[in-house]
């Protein structure tokens, strides 16, 4: 019997002659037309290397004055059970619960931030308002005045000129204002007000130095000093002052002289320590002639003030080798040609 060989299948991609088939492997759509099945693998490449973006992705997002708050995050003992694994299932197209975490985890530091920033000035008013409160509080006021170098001030004129009486805040208490206004006291020349916390101030004051007593109506007296203040009104002049005869009455304590007393004034101040005592008064009546009138008594006729010193010493030489009579003038008008004139 003869046997019939069964015929051998050549392998896919290859033809009976055993060369390699270059034509594309068979397509699943055998059977329909070469045209339509090549239009049908061109779309299925395109198709495939086309991205595939999630649908939320692309959703074009609300602008941040239409967004609604987020919703708050329900309590632990009502959040729903996890799936097994301890982690939710991630639905598509969610955010990694990775990401999620560090987001909630920045969003917390910039809360803290803005916590400790808002908490940092609350602090610092509440600071500043107890600050201001405690500074103008009893604790801080003025209650002890120390009053210095006023003999003839009483020192409630000077706590009152200052505007301490009433015990203000130490804050409030402005030194140069309340120099200003003691220094209006007829006897201050100056004062300093220094402040000393907690509760004290210090005044020193510096007192003028009268030169002369001036006729203030009948029975009374005018203590100047050298630059013609009224210091203080009087009964009885002092002693040791010479009297300053001028044109005018002199006013009330604080108050100036006129110009018509600023040569009797140059002289008066400008005697010396020795010469004052025998000085009895100073006439400045006449201007420029002005006169002193001794304790022997002789009198001294001085012309102008000027070159004062050279005439105190041309009557000291007279008054120490010239024999003088009562009622004698001493004449220095010209300095250094004094003249010697009888009654």
């Amino acid at each position: 019997m003869t046997t019939t060989p069964t015929p051998v299948r050549p392998p896919r991609g290859k033809d009976p002659s055993g060369t390699i088939d270059q034509r594309s492997p068979p397509s699943r759509l055998g059977g329909v037309p070469g045209r339509v099945r090549s239009f049908v693998s061109d779309l299925d490449r395109r198709l495939r290397r086309w991205p595939r973006t999630p649908a939320r992705a692309i959703r074009p997002a609300w602008p941040a004055w239409l967004r609604l708050p987020a919703w708050p995050a329900w309590p632990a003992w009502l959040r729903l059970p996890g799936r097994p694994g301890g982690e939710r299932a991630v639905r598509p197209g969610a955010i990694d619960p990775r990401i999620e975490r560090r987001r909630m985890d920045v969003t917390r530091r910039r809360s803290r931030r803005r916590l400790a920033a808002v908490t940092s000035l609350a602090a610092l008013g509440c600071l500043v308002v107890g600050g201001w409160f405690l500074l103008h509080s009893s604790l801080m006021s003025a209650r002890v005045v120390t009053v210095v170098g006023a003999s003839h001030t009483p020192r409630g004129e000077v706590v009152t000129a200052a505007g301490l009486d009433g015990r203000p805040p130490l804050l409030d208490v402005v030194p140069g204002a309340a120099e200003t206004r003691i220094e209006q006291l007829p006897w201050v020349l100056r004062a300093t007000v220094s402040r000393q916390w907690p509760d004290g101030v210090r005044i020193a004051v510096t007192e003028r130095t009268p030169v002369a007593v001036v006729a203030s109506g009948t029975s009374r007296w005018a203590e100047v000093d050298r630059s013609g203040r009224v210091l203080e009104i009087v009964s009885t002049p002092p002693t040791g002052l010479p009297r300053l005869a001028i044109s005018g009455t002199p006013g009330v304590s604080g108050s100036e002289l006129g110009q018509s007393a600023r040569p009797g004034l140059a002289v008066v101040a400008s005697l010396p320590p020795a010469f004052v005592a025998q000085v009895v008064s100073v006439d400045a009546k006449t201007g420029d002639q002005l006169r002193l009138q001794l304790t022997t008594p002789i009198s001294v006729l001085l012309g102008g003030p000027v070159q004062l010193p050279a005439k105190y010493s041309d009557v000291a030489s007279i008054l120490a080798h010239a024999v003088l009579h009562p009622g004698d003038v001493i004449d220095v008008t010209v300095p250094g040609s004094p003249v010697v004139a009888g009654p």
